[in-house]
């Protein structure tokens, strides 16, 4: 609902003035009709642009233009223009595109300028738009010639004709030729990507917000930036139009804007995914950038949202720029909502840059209730949550919680269910609830009292396998600068068949996810403490152990020998973690049994999940914790025994035991009131028993 609240701030903000002469130049892909959801010209409300373009009819060395690729044949050619023409706006034919060559048509000319007026002719466009991105330059005075004289045949066919313009970059050409065009349409959008030396940074930001790059200290790319270099050619601003984008970029490795170290990067993703997918998460703004994006555990989403749509509206505005394009709507649709919120962004632009009514909003929340555990039950060991919820336009997402926290994943399909292991909990009073969530923000919660009554040993939590002889479910390899053999069988740890061999290139990184892109399984931190791994190295290699959250701390190996590691997981869920190497060249490192380690269960009473007999280090409870918690041990023996707590970096801040101590089990209270949040390292030595675990602290 926040969301929403101040996307309805902003939009009442620019409705007081709103803007009446500019375009709104839209891209309709022809191919759209074949999408897995296809979307077709009858779906699309053409009153929201004033121009709009048929995209798009490829050129060929010939002189003509062929629009078979797209899905663009005669019929469709005349319902285009049919439905623009309808709702009171101009048809534009689409030519070009990336990747596409004009030299047969600036060299054929004749021919060229005939085939688009000809069309302009047969079903009635109002114009023709050119994609050549951008022109190339041995094209110079070919193309000078051919858009003059395009320009003037096609104003012999209709004296309000429109030569338009989608331009990559500085586009010269454009610049010297601009007397012929009505628009110049920037295209500021893909301005990022996973190049060389680049860090993430949003797709289609207005301004750089004073951000620059690590590796050349320049400026990042921003609309702005386009702007102000076709300003300064001397193209007239109002000539000039700019970019939004319906599709959007997704980031993983990274959680924001200006971070190194990302992995894979999906381009163009649709904006209809982007928010089946992320919706639920709250949506960020870059106040310097003066953009929006979701982050989640292990990736940054960068795409135009309708708050955008506003900010961008009043930077058109204030540089008294001629307009903007879209493309492309059809990524927009979403098929899966009902009648009337289907093209919200497209009716969003409607209303911010054309003066229309207020797109359509939905501040009804939806309806939930908890269908078990029955309120006031009494639940031990394991039991199974139930929800079911309702909405006036459909549920986006259902979290189960506990005590008011999140547990589990959100899940997107009834029916709502997740079993809740109660030994994490106390014995005491509970709550337990659910929080449903409709397309458009809005939440409702609900919860119930409950009881947890657990007795006797609680059990063994399974730690949790990422790699022994093959890497297990549900992880995924996402490596980037190294190759991994995960049937490699020699060197192997003690036990094992096969290791994972790692080739590595410069700082590469042996990288696992869990689950997919499209289906993230976080792991959970409030079940496992620590990532422990053996790894061999022939020579000594520094490696870093990162999880794209927190701190990433670092382990060197030294040469010929199988070594185990045991690192501390970070204070927030994290999907995806790697072991990146530390040399500028290549090397060869092998690893075996991954895994997170489970935390032991303690009960209420403070009694460990431990064999008797073994010297054994309980998990702190509560964990997390704020300012107290009590940690449990058991000394096999009576002797000397020493507890001391330390932060993150090593310093030692408390010691909580430190004497001769009786065989059995000892329980100490840790008061933590003078420190700050963040994670801490408790250690018990007696004897040659050493371990140490993770707890965290949150004020």
């Amino acid at each position: 609902m926040k969301k929403c609240m101040l996307f309805l701030m902003l939009l009442g903000a620019w409705a007081a003035a709103p803007a009446q002469n500019h375009w709104v130049t839209a891209y309709y892909a022809g191919w759209a009709k074949w999408n897995a959801t296809p979307v077709d010209v009858p779906q699309i409300d053409f009153t929201c642009a004033t121009h709009w373009v048929f995209f798009t009819l490829g050129p060929t060395s010939s002189g003509t233009f062929d629009g078979s690729g797209s899905g663009i044949d005669t019929t469709r050619l005349r319902q285009f223009a049919v439905a623009a023409h309808g709702a009171g706006r101009k048809a534009i034919i689409g030519t070009g595109g990336w990747g596409s060559d004009y030299t047969g048509v600036v060299t054929n000319q004749s021919t060229s300028i005939a085939y688009l007026t000809g069309l302009m002719k047969t079903y009635g466009y109002d114009g023709v738009d050119i994609d050549w991105e951008p022109v190339a330059s041995a094209q110079y005075a070919n193309f000078a010639t051919w858009v003059k004289a395009l320009k003037a045949a096609m104003l012999a066919v209709n004296p309000q004709a429109v030569l338009t313009a989608a331009a990559m970059g500085t586009d010269q050409a454009l610049i010297n030729n601009q007397q012929y065009f009505d628009q110049i349409n920037l295209m500021t959008y893909d301005m990022s990507g996973p190049w060389p030396g680049w860090v993430s940074w949003h797709n289609s930001a207005i301004y750089d917000g004073g951000n620059r790059f690590p590796s050349t200290n320049g400026l990042m790319p921003s609309i702005d930036g386009s702007v102000a270099s076709y300003l300064s050619a001397g193209v007239p601003a109002a000539k000039l139009g700019f970019g939004i984008e319906f599709y959007g970029y997704i980031w993983n490795g990274v959680t924001g804007p200006m971070q190194s170290g990302f992995g894979t990067v999906q381009n163009t993703v649709p904006y209809a995914q982007i928010m089946d997918t992320y919706g639920g998460y709250q949506l960020i703004w870059d106040a310097g950038a003066q953009a929006a994006y979701y982050s989640t555990a292990s990736q940054f989403v960068s795409f135009d949202a309708e708050t955008t749509l506003v900010a961008k509206a009043s930077y058109m505005k204030s540089k008294g720029l001629g307009g903007v394009i879209l493309y492309e709507v059809a990524a927009a649709y979403r098929a899966n909502l009902p009648a009337g919120f289907k093209d919200h962004l497209l009716q969003t632009v409607k209303s911010v840059f054309m003066g229309g009514g207020p797109p359509p909003s939905d501040s009804i929340p939806p309806a939930v209730t908890m269908t078990a555990p029955a309120s006031n039950a009494v639940l031990s060991n394991s039991v199974s949550l139930k929800a079911t919820a309702t909405d006036n336009v459909g549920v986006a997402g259902l979290q189960f919680l506990v005590d008011g926290k999140p547990v589990g994943n959100e899940q997107t399909a009834s029916p709502y269910t997740l079993t809740l292991n109660t030994w994490n909990y106390a014995n005491g009073a509970h709550t337990v609830g659910a929080v449903a969530r409709d397309w458009a923000g809005n939440t409702k919660t609900v919860s119930e009292p409950v009881t947890v009554a657990n007795s006797g040993p609680p059990p063994v939590i399974p730690d949790m396998l990422v790699y022994g002889d093959a890497l297990a479910s549900p992880f995924t390899n996402t490596s980037w600068n190294a190759t991994v053999d995960f049937a490699n069988t020699s060197p192997v740890s003690a036990g094992s068949t096969r290791s994972a061999k790692v080739s590595y290139n410069a700082w590469g990184g042996f990288d696992m996810l869990s689950g997919t892109w499209s289906a993230e399984q976080p792991i959970d931190i409030t079940v496992y403490d620590s990532l422990v791994f053996d790894v061999y190295s022939p020579v000594q290699i520094s490696l870093t152990v990162g999880y794209y959250v927190g701190n990433s701390p670092g382990v060197t190996v030294s040469p010929n020998a199988w070594h185990t590691f045991a690192v501390p997981l970070p204070t927030t869920p994290f999907s995806r973690f790697y072991f990146q190497s530390g040399s500028a060249s290549t090397a060869t490192v092998y690893f075996d049994n991954i895994k997170f380690k489970a935390i032991p269960l303690i009960t209420g009473t403070g009694a460990v999940a431990q064999a008797p007999g073994k010297f054994s280090l309980a998990q702190n409870y509560p964990n997390p914790f704020n300012p107290t918690t009590s940690i449990a041990y058991q000394l096999v023996n009576a002797g000397q025994a020493r507890l001391t707590v330390y932060d993150i970096l090593g310093r030692q801040v408390a010691v909580l035991a430190d004497g001769v101590q009786g065989a059995g089990l000892h329980e100490v209270r840790f008061d933590a009131s003078g420190l700050a949040s963040g994670v801490y390292i408790y250690r018990l030595q007696s004897g040659a028993f050493v371990e140490q675990k993770k707890m965290i602290l949150e004020k």
